[in-house]
């Protein structure tokens, strides 16, 4: 199976840069630093951060 990154540079030869935690072509994640420890949350479309955003909104949960 091939790589996302190098099927953009077969197709148009886009060489891929160091991006960290964020995706290229995607949604960015966040990076979250709680009192456990650090975790990395992505919601993968408007659909997804809503629903994402509903259960992490501040009450939410109580």
């Amino acid at each position: 199976m091939m790589d996302f990154q190098v099927a953009r540079w077969l197709h148009d030869g886009t060489e891929p840069e160091r991006v960290g935690n964020d995706h290229p072509t995607l949604m960015p994640p966040w990076v979250v630093h709680t009192l456990d420890g650090t975790i990395t949350l992505v919601a993968a479309g408007d659909d997804k951060f809503a629903a994402l955003y509903d259960v992490l909104s501040p009450g939410a949960l109580d």
